[in-house]
């Protein structure tokens, strides 16, 4: 008979790169993590069982406690990693906790030292897991100094900020926390698309309020040529497209398909959003037609003033120019003709030669003159009757 038959060794667990495997005898830590009961945890802990084990995935029981709720504390003061990083995505326990909303541990965890902008392998922090569903976990993170503005992937598309994952998901209250934060608010994607479009898109009016409010721009476009009205109308929300349009959205712009926000809406079969884009068009077009006969209007009146300043402009060139010299003409003439004697044309144009005044100049002398003489007699005749009633009354 052969040598008996032994059975081959049981394959041992691989541990991915930098993670300690739990043990069979740490397994209850890890379970009484996930158990969200304190009274489960307390006698583990105390066993003396190493608290930064880890499990396949590499989810220590931190990342546990921070996902399914369970008290923080206990795990941290026995010395509990607050920044270790779980294989695959790197995701931190503050990532899961903001990710699944709990407040309390998020707190916890950064009063722990957690960092609170660590990054992920998509460049998410844990400011992005909390954007999309708790505004408690937005202001924890803000509070301790969470910025804002980092980008991160998703699928895709990059460059999503917190705002617009807050915006797409119809956040409001986080919404407001990030735009106080300073969250730039018409930061686009790599698409193109704005926080504003996210939450038009997801029917969010009181998002849409909250950026308006803030200075978001309602005329920006996506790589599509769509706005963020073209969203709104394809998500078919009243609400966000009568906002939009109060803000001063064009009705009859077309995305690089040539479609309308009317045409968008009639396509995802909202017909009550397409009537008030096609009500709002008409409107729009009335006005624009309004506006173009006043300012032709307008256009014409002052083309008539250009003209009239035009044809005073020799008149008024003459009065300003050459008053001067007419007065001296005037009395040149005067001088030069004998007080007893009529003043003839050629008196005045002898002079006005001599001056090198023109044409014009002199007949408007002319009729100076004239009107000088005609004074000139008048006073004369009326000196001559007065003396006339003086020789009477003395004779």
């Amino acid at each position: 008979m052969g040598p008996p038959k032994v059975a081959p060794p049981s394959p041992e667990r691989q541990a991915p790169a930098g993670v300690v495997l739990a043990p069979a005898a740490a397994a209850e830590l890890l379970r009484a993590a996930a158990a969200v009961s304190p009274a489960a945890l307390a006698p583990v802990l105390a066993a003396g069982v190493p608290v930064n084990v880890a499990d396949e995935s590499g989810m220590t029981a931190l990342h546990l406690a921070a996902k399914c709720g369970s008290p923080v504390g206990p795990l941290i003061a026995a010395g509990a990693d607050a920044n270790a990083k779980r294989v695959g995505d790197a995701a931190t326990p503050l990532h899961l906790a903001c990710g699944f909303g709990n407040v309390a541990g998020s707190r916890a965890l950064l009063a722990a030292g957690a960092d609170a902008n660590a990054a992920c392998k998509q460049g998410s922090r844990p400011l992005h897991w909390a954007a999309r569903s708790s505004p408690g976990c937005v202001r924890a993170l803000l509070e301790a100094g969470a910025d804002p503005s980092q980008l991160c992937n998703d699928g895709s598309v990059g460059g999503w900020t917190a705002l617009m994952l807050s915006a797409g998901s119809g956040q409001a209250k986080s919404v407001s926390l990030l735009l106080g934060a300073g969250a730039a608010v018409d930061a686009a994607r790599g698409d193109g698309v704005t926080a504003l479009m996210l939450a038009a898109g997801c029917g969010s009016e009181e998002c849409v309020g909250h950026l308006l409010g803030a200075g978001a721009s309602p005329f920006r476009r996506d790589l599509r040529g769509d706005s963020a009205l073209h969203h709104g109308a394809r998500a078919g929300s009243e609400p966000c497209v009568q906002a939009l349009l109060g803000a001063g959205a064009d009705p009859a712009s077309a995305n690089r398909a040539g479609e309308t926000a009317q045409q968008v809406a009639s396509g995802a079969g909202a017909p009550g959003v397409a009537m008030l884009l096609w009500e709002a068009a008409a409107q729009a077009a009335a006005a624009a037609e309004a506006a173009a006969q006043a300012a032709a209007a307008a256009a014409a009146l002052e083309l008539e003033r250009q003209r009239a300043e035009e044809a005073a402009k020799p008149a008024i060139m003459l009065t300003r120019v050459q008053s001067a010299p007419i007065l001296g003409l005037v009395r040149r003439t005067l001088s030069a003709v004998p007080e007893d004697s009529p003043m003839e044309d050629s008196d005045l144009d002898d002079s006005a030669q001599e001056m090198d005044i023109g044409p014009i100049a002199r007949a408007q002398v002319r009729r100076a003159l004239k009107s000088i003489a005609m004074k000139q007699q008048k006073l004369q005749l009326t000196a001559e009757a007065q003396a006339q009633r003086s020789s009477h009354s003395f004779s």
